[in-house]
């Protein structure tokens, strides 16, 4: 009779489901290599097709300025050397990046009585839409500011008359007299390079802590010129004005986007002053010509490209490192906001995934950024931008999935969205233009007692050449207007003559509009009355109640 008592299992047959199952890890292990073997030879061989079509694309390095003498360079004054003198790398744990804290913060909290106001207040001049700075309202800003916020608005008192107000004014700003100075001083050593370390981990872990400081200093300039030219102090209103410019030309080789945009403001400042000057009539025949020779050195549009050229640089920087460095995935992810989530997917992912990123990321830089720009000619193509940067826009869309499936997630993290940026420089460009010119119309009117019936008659005694329309390539608009004064304007982003008429959001304005609110008490623009660059007109002219 058999033994019903089921006997335990056989050593060897424990031992054949184990085989069983390392052949099945086995199998598995060899097909995930095998399918990241050919995923990053794939990958690699895309990028290489993508290189030898194209050109060699140069690298994050070529961008960085050389060095310079600390006994020549503008950026290592005392004021400002605290900014970059860092602690070396790596950080221990708690450490700053700065050797002197004390000192770089002095150094950026300088003008934070200005930047907490910014470019949103009402006092701030739009020469835009024909908007001086409002001196007497930035009095009452600064000397609230000096009350801690202890006082209200109607405690705090400033004169309304303009040149008391630019007089009270003048005092309130004497606090940054010394570093003014010194910057000046320093603006006399031959060359300037702020000593950025290039040289971090990543491109994305960069700091750039004097953009703000530059652009407080230039403020402070711009607010004293514009009390100066109140006063009938012109000359002290010019040198102000150098400064700004000295100031804007100390970051024009960085390489990088948000240092342009800033630059765009410096020079705005500069020229918010000019317009001021000639709206006053204060500028003499000589200032202007000055004046001429710095506007004529600047090419906004044309100095755009380099740091297009860097950002694409710094991505494909990126992609190297992601292939190279691992553990920098989750630093990628940090600094972009991807998200942890998104940092294993770098971590996990084959390098040929990494590779076929990057060759879409290039290829839509090459499809959809850089059309419609021609640095050389100083020239864009407003609807082309338009469409390619809507374009751009629909292939980035999408799930999670699809991103990933065709190669878009770095795309979307990486590409900027340069609409706006081209947008911008158009507009200072133009604007730049437009100061040029108002300068040579301004001199036409000291010798002959009238602005000219066309811009041609300013050849060649008052300007050699004359500036084209950035959007269209075509002449700049120009007529004398009823009240003896001119109105110089370009067609704008919408590349449509609307007859000088300035587009405000919401709405759209001519001139008349603009002057009558002005009369109602609005010295400077407010949220409903803000130009909408996208259309309309880019205009230059000056107020009917200017001499």
């Amino acid at each position: 009779m058999p033994d019903p008592t089921p006997s335990p299992a056989t050593p060897s047959g424990s031992w054949s489901l184990a085989r069983r199952l390392l052949v099945v890890v086995a199998v598995i292990i060899t097909a995930i290599a095998l399918t990241y073997a050919v995923i990053d030879w794939r990958g690699k061989r895309a990028w290489e097709a993508y290189q030898s079509a194209r050109g060699a694309l140069p690298e994050f390095a070529a961008f960085i300025p050389p060095p310079v003498p600390d006994e020549q360079n503008f950026a290592m004054t005392p004021f400002l050397a605290p900014l970059f003198d860092f602690n070396p790398l790596p950080l221990q744990p708690g450490q700053s990046n700065w050797r002197d804290t004390n000192g770089h913060n002095r150094v950026t909290s300088e003008f934070n009585v200005l930047s907490s106001a910014g470019d949103r207040t009402p006092a701030t001049g739009v020469w835009r839409q024909e908007h001086a700075t409002d001196l007497g309202e930035w009095v009452r800003i600064m000397r609230k500011a000096k009350a801690h916020g202890v006082a209200d608005d109607a405690q705090v008192s400033a004169p309304s008359d303009r040149q008391a107000a630019a007089t009270a004014l003048l005092g309130e700003l004497e606090r940054f007299r010394p570093v003014l100075e010194e910057l000046r001083q320093a603006s006399q050593r031959p060359q300037a390079r702020f000593n950025i370390r290039y040289n971090e981990p990543d491109p994305w872990s960069i700091l750039l802590p004097h953009l703000a400081v530059l652009r407080g200093a230039s403020h402070a300039l711009q607010l004293r010129a514009s009390a100066e030219l109140a006063l009938a102090n012109p000359q002290a209103a010019l040198e102000d004005v150098h400064l700004i410019f000295h100031l804007a030309g100390t970051i024009k080789d960085e390489p990088f986007l948000i240092t342009h945009l800033v630059r765009i403001k410096l020079l705005d400042d500069a020229v918010q002053t000019i317009w001021e000057g000639l709206e006053a009539r204060r500028w003499s025949d000589a200032q202007l010509q000055d004046f001429q020779a710095q506007l004529g050195q600047m090419a906004v549009l044309r100095d755009l490209q380099m740091p297009l050229g860097s950002e694409r640089a710094a991505d494909n920087l990126t992609f190297d490192l992601l292939r190279t460095q691992r553990d920098r995935a989750r630093m990628f992810s940090s600094l972009t906001g991807a998200g942890d989530s998104m940092a294993y997917v770098f971590l996990l992912a084959p390098r040929g995934w990494i590779y076929q990123e990057q060759v879409t990321c290039n290829r839509l830089f090459d499809d959809y950024l850089t059309p419609g720009f021609d640095p050389a000619a100083q020239q864009i193509k407003p609807d082309l931008i338009d469409a390619r940067t809507q374009g751009l826009g629909k292939v980035l869309q999408g799930s999670p999935a699809s991103l990933v499936w065709n190669h878009l997630v770095m795309a979307r993290l990486l590409l900027p969205a340069l609409g706006r940026v081209f947008q911008k420089s158009a507009m200072d460009q133009t604007g730049i233009d437009q100061a040029a010119l108002a300068c040579a119309l301004e001199r036409h009117r000291l010798a002959t007692g009238r602005y000219p019936e066309s811009l041609d008659a300013l050849k060649p005694r008052f300007i050699q050449a004359l500036p084209h329309d950035v959007c269209n390539g075509e002449a700049l608009k120009y007529r004398v207007t009823q009240d003896g004064r001119f109105i110089l304007y370009s067609v704008g982003w919408n590349e449509k003559d609307d007859g000088g008429v300035v587009a405000v959001k919401g709405e759209v304005q001519d001139s008349e509009g603009l002057r009558q609110a002005a009369a109602s008490g609005n010295s400077g623009p407010t949220r409903a009355n803000v130009q909408d660059p996208a259309q309309g007109d880019w205009v230059w002219q000056y107020p009917t109640n200017a001499p």
